[in-house]
């Protein structure tokens, strides 16, 4: 019990202070000038005297600045676009799970600009004068490992364990969220490599500089030693109400991926102490206090401490990640002028729910977060005796 006790002083904590959180409700006011607004885009009025370019602009640049006080990075529609607003990092690593070591998702690596910018639109059937939208363009990936990452020959390969595997990639995000802030969709489009080098280099780096720890001498029989070209889609789909009276909320959803690294859907389901407009997708927490900036860095912690626990029941269609090519279970790499079948595993658990805690403050510009993560089994290794796995992510999103 002990050795729970700093966490548990933390959850505490956030939990008094929740009442900062508010209970939003939009103003009559913003209400009628976006209707106008939405009037005009959508040609509902046949007298457009009053909708001049300059009306427009003015109405336009109201909403923003309205918009602006109570959530970070969304823009209303057709408002004056910033090319950089911000920009987030986050790393993944089963040595922040508490005693976690290499395997399974072991580690991962993304950067995120904000913006205005490449604002493409796939398949939407939104009208864009209802949201609020902003974008992000990435790069980054992630690495996985089996038990034994020292391995010399593909006959150490253990046939029960899952193989290497890792995946690089480029991408982009349109992230939206609806004018009364209940309702929040996020999609990307994931372009890179999966069995590059990056991974690879990555975690060699980690054990020899900071973890003094095994070789991993196992990339060479990685899946898709070598690169192989992936494409993957991911969406979330997320709807808010407000829980209690002292500012607890429940959000609700689904999200989905389909691609060449994993195809699923998962329903969600997340309690948390921030509404939607106050913590946006990229963790950028708002602050409607007007003294903020000019308080003790206690006062501003007090006041923008969150807390948000998940619970994500998976089902998984294919994940190459463990089954190898996207149409069949087998993988080989070559070697001495052959091809070398490596093992991969056949038989997945479709079913995969997966946990999370996540807390977080923020201090002048930046937001930092810390989130812990539990899943069941990917696969049956029951033979390696744990249940679960375990990984943690530090995250850090600065506002510019």
């Amino acid at each position: 019990m002990k050795n729970n006790q700093p966490l548990l002083f933390i959850i505490v904590l956030i939990l008094h202070y929740n009442l900062a959180a508010q209970d939003f409700e939009i103003p009559k006011e913003i209400k009628e000038t976006h209707q106008r607004l939405s009037d005009h885009y959508e040609g509902v009025k046949e007298d457009r005297i009053h909708f001049t370019e300059d009306f427009v602009k003015k109405e336009t640049a109201f909403l923003q600045k309205f918009y602006d006080s109570i959530t970070e990075y969304y823009r209303y529609f057709d408002a004056k676009k910033k090319i950089l607003k911000g920009v987030r990092v986050y790393t993944d690593n089963d040595a922040f799970a508490f005693g976690n070591r290499d395997h399974e998702y072991t580690g991962g690596l993304r950067i995120e600009f904000i913006t205005d910018y490449v604002g493409l639109k796939l398949l939407s059937l939104r009208k864009d004068n209802d949201y609020l939208t902003y974008q992000a363009v990435f790069f980054g990936f992630e690495l996985y490992t089996p038990d034994n990452i020292d391995i010399e020959d593909p006959i150490d390969l253990d046939p029960r364990d899952r193989p290497f595997a890792s995946f690089q990639y480029i991408g982009r995000s349109r992230n939206s969220i609806r004018l009364d802030g209940k309702y929040r969709v996020s999609g990307e489009l994931k372009i890179g490599i999966i069995g590059g080098e990056v991974s690879r280099n990555f975690q060699r780096i980690i054990h020899r500089d900071i973890t003094d720890s095994s070789n991993n001498n196992g990339w060479d029989y990685q899946i898709a030693n070598e690169g192989r070209f992936a494409i993957q889609y991911n969406s979330s789909n997320e709807w808010q109400e407000k829980l209690t009276d002292n500012g607890q909320y429940v959000s609700y959803g689904v999200n989905f991926g389909l691609g060449f690294e994993k195809t699923f859907v998962s329903p969600i389901l997340s309690i948390s102490n921030k509404t939607f407009f106050e913590r946006n997708h990229h963790n950028a927490i708002n602050s409607s206090n007007k003294y903020f900036g000019t308080q003790s860095l206690w006062n501003q912690i007090k006041q923008t401490l969150f807390y948000e626990a998940t619970v994500a029941p998976e089902y998984v269609i294919y994940n190459s990640m463990l089954q190898g090519y996207p149409t069949k279970n087998k993988e080989f790499v070559a070697r001495n002028n052959g091809k070398v079948v490596i093992p991969v595993i056949d038989n997945i658990s479709n079913i995969v729910t997966k946990f999370s805690l996540s807390f977080g403050f923020r201090n002048y510009n930046s937001t930092l977060m810390f989130s812990y993560y539990i899943q069941t089994p990917e696969y049956d290794y029951g033979w390696k005796d744990k249940a679960f796995h375990k990984y943690g992510r530090i995250s850090f999103t600065l506002n510019i």
